[in-house]
């Protein structure tokens, strides 16, 4: 799994590494394998790791050659061997074998547009230390999670809400949250259980550059045009495709069988 968290202080004010233990310690159970943490003035953020891909050298979070970027990610890029060989041919240099470390060689090579080479579920941070910029995005279907806080001292940001809550102890109820989640069994939009603390939705990002903070939109499915012509051939295809890059890994992999078509079509195609 990973989790990931971070604090951005906009009255200028140190962060301390102990401010992000306290967050990071209450996700030991999402990433039992090793922890991180970069602290830069004002700006620090902390990872904690469950290791599948370069177990021995991919440690979070991970620089570039300058130290003028870094970052740390929840998830897995599936592409990252395409990417990898496209920027290798460009003369990028990489000293892992870490999907990480592909994305932030991405950023730093493709610009703020690297996003849309992205084929993963994730969200992760980088830190743009010349252009003291944040960013941060969750995956276009919001399959790893993201939690923000902000208020007119600081930025805070988790995979985990007891991350949160443990660094800001006095977080009140959202009664509509509660609401919600007594009928639907969760809590839709960019709610969460407390009033203070909102998701980021899936196919967003936040930056933070020069003290202000902007949350935008990189994907949405509405603005994808969909044939309804059934091409099995194309499907095929893409579940094959889709099937061969997700089962990368260093370590062992496995399906969950429930017996319906989906798994079923899921498990033999592995």
């Amino acid at each position: 799994m990973c989790g990931i968290c971070g604090i951005y202080k906009f009255d200028k004010s140190e962060i301390l590494k102990n401010e992000l233990k306290v967050m990071n310690e209450t996700m030991i159970f999402r990433g039992p394998d090793d922890d991180g943490y970069f602290v830069n003035n004002n700006f620090g953020f902390a990872m904690r790791r469950l290791s599948i891909i370069d177990i021995q050298n991919g440690k979070q979070p991970i620089y570039d050659e300058t130290f003028n970027y870094s970052i740390i990610l929840n998830g897995e890029i599936y592409n990252y061997i395409e990417l990898k060989n496209e920027l290798k041919s460009q003369n990028v240099k990489f000293k892992t074998e870490s999907d990480t470390e592909v994305l932030l060689k991405s950023y730093i090579y493709f610009g703020d547009n690297f996003i849309d080479k992205i084929n993963g579920i994730f969200s992760f941070c980088i830190y743009d230390k010349k252009k003291n910029k944040v960013l941060i995005f969750r995956d276009r279907f919001g399959v790893k999670p993201l939690y923000y806080l902000k208020n007119d001292k600081e930025f805070i940001f988790s995979s985990n809400l007891d991350s949160i809550l443990k660094y800001k102890r006095n977080l009140n109820i959202n009664y509509e949250s509660i609401t919600s989640y007594l009928s639907l069994n969760y809590v839709p939009n960019n709610l969460s259980i407390f009033s203070e603390v909102n998701k980021l939705l899936p196919g967003c990002f936040i930056k933070v550059e020069n003290n202000n903070l902007t949350i935008g939109r990189y994907w949405s499915s509405l603005s994808k045009r969909f044939k309804k012509k059934f091409d099995y051939e194309k499907i095929k295809f893409l579940l094959e495709d889709s099937v061969k890059i997700q089962s990368r890994s260093d370590v062992k992999i496995g399906t969950f069988l429930s017996g319906g078509v989906d798994s079923s079509i899921l498990t033999y195609l592995l």
